[in-house]
């Protein structure tokens, strides 16, 4: 019986406990609500809470500890109405609570709390600024957001941002590009109900893909070339051609005569007449030697012969190297290549 008794005294201690402890964080609890929950203020009070902030966190930059940098002496948020024809404005604090409760914990350096509590400060003046009434409180008469405002205003009124009438080639196009959607859109509506039309829309488009891809194909083989084809029409209407047997006959002239300047010379432009008379190249008299040379993509077979042939040309025609017989009978023997078929 004494042995049931102690039981039942014992069960009756521990609810007694549990109840009290859940009672007691029941309490806690409303009270760090009650010290969070929103509180309406006028103007006149929010000024003076932001007042207080200030100090509070003049107090924490001075002494960085627990004691002085208490997050529940931050308080609960404002609900602050600036006029009868406004509406409620919520202004919380937790940028200011956390900082607090970090150092109060130490779980950040003092450097690190330094820089938060310079940011705080810098924020809560700019939110004294912002007060309503502000400009009788002595803090600042301008707000900075209302400084960038105005120069926003200011950015907008220049003659770039003014609305002004479009041009008539503008309208037309806008015009154009509508009725090009329209039609598209309806195209698109009416070949929903109709399989065919959009296989068509489809396979086309592969088409004109497959045909732009080949275009393409033979343009890069073509350049890859160096040359373009012979075409026997383009040599028939060349205009002004230039017969390369005369130019090499006067050539070969000049090497008879140990003209070698001359010979070189004449060797050189019956090579680029020979190309022009294949049609291999658009007949131009206002190119310059370099660029007959970057017709002919660097790797084609004809590309290192005249390569050669030009600067042997420049050399002795446009530097001031002496021509010599050498230079005569390598520029002969490059033509002989480069003339062959």
């Amino acid at each position: 019986m004494r042995t049931r008794l102690r039981g039942v005294i014992h069960c009756l201690v521990r609810r007694s406990v549990a109840t009290s402890s859940l009672c007691l964080l029941i309490c806690v609890g409303s009270v760090h609500a009650a010290s969070t929950t929103p509180q309406p203020h006028s103007p006149a009070e929010y000024r003076d809470h932001l007042k207080v902030l200030a100090g509070l966190i003049a107090q924490c930059q001075e002494h960085i500890d627990a004691s002085h940098c208490n997050p529940d002496a931050v308080g609960p948020d404002d609900i602050v109405t600036a006029s009868e024809h406004a509406r409620p404005r919520l202004i919380p604090y937790g940028w200011l609570r956390r900082p607090m409760e970090l150092i109060g914990e130490r779980k950040i350096s003092p450097a690190d709390a330094k820089a938060l509590l310079k940011d705080a400060a810098q924020r809560i003046q700019l939110e004294q600024s912002e007060a309503p009434g502000a400009s009788s409180s002595g803090v600042l008469a301008i707000s900075p957001r209302d400084a960038e405002r105005s120069a926003l205003t200011a950015i907008l009124t220049r003659p770039e941002f003014r609305h002004a009438d479009r041009s008539l080639t503008r309208r037309v196009l806008e015009t154009i590009a509508i009725w090009i959607n329209r039609v598209l859109a309806g195209l698109v509506a009416y070949s929903s109900h109709r399989r065919w039309l959009g296989l068509l829309l489809e396979w086309g488009l592969v088409a004109l893909a497959c045909l732009g891809l080949a275009y393409w194909f033979i343009r890069q083989t073509r350049r890859a070339r160096g040359l373009q084809p012979e075409s026997a029409s383009r040599v028939e209407n060349a205009p002004a051609m230039r017969s390369w047997q005369r130019l090499r006959q006067e050539a070969e002239d000049a090497e008879r005569q140990r003209r070698w300047r001359d010979a070189v010379r004449g060797y050189y432009w019956a090579t680029i007449a020979r190309f022009e008379s294949r049609g291999q190249w658009t007949t131009d008299r206002a190119r310059t030697p370099r660029e007959y040379l970057r017709l002919v993509v660097p790797g084609h077979p004809r590309h290192d012969d005249l390569r050669m042939l030009t600067r042997r040309f420049e050399s002795c025609w446009y530097g001031a190297d002496k021509a010599t017989q050498q230079d005569c009978d390598t520029a002969r023997q490059l033509f002989e290549r480069l003339a062959e078929r």
